[in-house]
């Protein structure tokens, strides 16, 4: 964390103006401590950067993946009804598209507070939350990608919804917290969430959340 030298935390030699050549007086308590060897240190709580979304997840009767990041409306539409194939994995499709996050940033962790509109047979929902920019070769600024072959594709979690030693069931509204391990964002990327239902579905049912990724 870094912190910023404002009025507030310069000495008053510097506001009286008896200030040396080649130093800054600084003020103690401001956001700046000394330590035992003599160097100064930031104090205080370091503000992540919160990103939020949202929307209601198709739980197909096939058990196919649905993806938040809809080809055509992106995370901001209202339902997230993209199908990414039926397989062991998702399919992750160039034209996905996900929350932008600049690169630079680490992903901390994910939470989700969602509910089944009705359960049904279903007893989990399985995820993957994926990093995806352009291969080496590619640009967003020079060639522009149109082929998934030109994506790459970090899985930075995968798993199931359902919170560890949750009792209730699936239409009660539950949070899960997901740790993303501080990924990297190693270039300006989209990230995207991929979901599919576990167990039997007999007509379509609905997962309806919000969540919030923490970045550092």
């Amino acid at each position: 964390m870094s912190t910023l030298v404002t009025p507030g935390n310069l000495g008053p030699e510097f506001d009286l103006g008896a200030i040396q050549a080649d130093k800054i007086r600084l003020k103690l308590g401001a956001g700046l401590a000394i330590q035992p060897d003599g160097t100064i240190v930031a104090t205080g709580t370091n503000k992540d950067l919160l990103l939020t979304g949202g929307g209601r997840w198709y739980l197909n009767t096939n058990n196919s993946w649905v993806t938040d990041s809809d080809d055509n409306y992106s995370v901001q539409y209202y339902q997230f009804a993209e199908v990414a194939g039926t397989g062991a994995e998702p399919i992750y499709e160039w034209e996905h598209k996900g929350m932008l996050i600049p690169a630079g940033y680490n992903l901390e962790k994910l939470d989700i507070v969602g509910r089944l509109n009705a359960v049904d047979g279903i007893t989990d929902l399985e995820y993957r939350v994926v990093i995806r920019h352009p291969n080496a070769s590619n640009s967003w600024e020079v060639t522009g990608v149109n082929l998934d072959t030109e994506m790459t594709n970090i899985v930075a979690a995968s798993g199931f919804l359902k919170p560890a030693g949750y009792t209730g069931v699936l239409n009660h509204q539950f949070k899960t917290s997901i740790d993303l391990a501080n990924t990297p964002i190693p270039e300006d990327a989209l990230v995207s969430i991929y979901m599919r239902p576990v167990g039997t579905v007999s007509a379509r049912r609905y997962l309806q959340s919000t969540y919030t990724y923490t970045l550092s």
